[in-house]
């Protein structure tokens, strides 16, 4: 376990200073192999004394160009992120990755994670713009050294995506998680975990765009409102039992409009049914009064709009959006 890990790594930078002093670099490895011990148990100022005694080592033994003396430099800049000291953070990481550029070359894949970090610590310092070109600039190292459909690629570009969710750029977001989403499909399944969080980032960045379009809309005084629906497997069951409903249908004439909508964001209009998962993620145009028909087991049904954010079923009375109820089997949703 961990606590026997730090005792073996204490042990073994013991053994390693007695056999071959202070100025060694199995001294300095040792010491950072204590550091990432630390790191792991949240003791982030022994883990910063630890790597600074290691990088010290280092600095004696291989000099301040060894890619070991930028590795250390990583590790600093990393403790600094964890206790929120982004500009401290921001000049570790910017050394080791000057250093590590010239000691392993431009496209390492350890530049990529330095760039990853720095881009944390400028997004923590509220800088979006730097930190998506630190992203960008990571993610091409790792589309050209794994390639585009990689495990390495979906973390960076889920991560640029949230950040672009944050700072109202929530178009491009739901570009880049659209594209997280068909990897973690790929190589995961739909039912694992990483799935499922970036579905749900999706969701969140398709919310904050709707609510951003129809702001602009209704400044244009056209007033256009739709509603993400995105069902999961136990919200879906509860609905269904609730309902006695199987499935849903939206009728024909929403179909172009909506799946229009997705192709642009490279999604699509279908549920998928799976080790007893199902989703669906399709966009509704507001009911409106006479206009809007929603198909339940091939009754129609007016009124009915569904929650995106919850993936809950709202019916409501025809014409009177938001308020009131109606009973579908004698049972009431509201």
């Amino acid at each position: 376990d961990i606590v026997r890990a730090r005792a073996c790594y204490e042990k073994e930078a013991d053994e390693a200073r007695k056999k071959h002093g202070e100025d060694s670099l199995e001294y300095a490895v040792a010491q950072d192999n204590v550091g990432t011990v630390l790191m792991e148990q949240g003791r982030y100022l022994k883990a910063l004394a630890a790597y600074a005694e290691g990088y010290r080592a280092k600095l004696r033994s291989v000099g301040k160009n060894h890619p070991q003396a930028g590795r250390s430099l990583w590790n600093l800049g990393r403790v600094f992120l964890k206790v929120g000291n982004n500009s401290e953070a921001l000049s570790r990481l910017d050394q080791a990755l000057d250093n590590l550029r010239i000691a392993l070359g431009d496209e390492h894949g350890e530049c990529s994670s330095i760039l990853v970090d720095a881009a944390l610590a400028l997004q923590a310092e509220g800088k979006h713009r730097q930190a998506l070109l630190r992203l960008d600039e990571a993610c091409g190292i790792r589309r050209a050294r794994y390639g585009s459909k990689s495990l390495e690629v979906a973390q960076v570009l889920r991560l640029a995506g949230e950040i672009m969710v944050k700072f109202g750029e929530s178009g491009r977001a739901c570009e880049k998680l659209s594209e997280v989403l068909r990897i973690h499909d790929k190589v995961h399944g739909e039912t694992h975990r990483e799935t499922l969080e970036t579905l749900r980032s999706l969701e969140e960045a398709l919310v904050a765009h709707r609510d951003a379009a129809a702001n602009k809309r209704e400044e244009a005084g056209v007033r256009l409102e739709w509603e993400v629906v995105k069902t999961g497997a136990e919200e879906f069951d509860q609905v269904l039992k609730a309902t006695a409903m199987n499935e849903f249908e939206v009728s024909d004439r929403y179909h172009e409009k909506v799946q229009a909508y997705l192709d642009k964001i490279q999604l699509r209009l279908a549920g998928t049914a799976a080790d007893g998962f199902k989703r669906s993620l399709t966009l509704l145009e507001r009911p409106r009064e006479g206009e809007t028909r929603v198909r339940i087991k091939g009754m129609e049904v007016k009124g009915v709009r569904f929650n995106g954010r919850m993936g809950h079923v709202l019916a409501v009375q025809p014409g009177v959006a938001g308020e009131g109820g109606v009973l579908i089997k004698g049972m009431e949703v509201n």
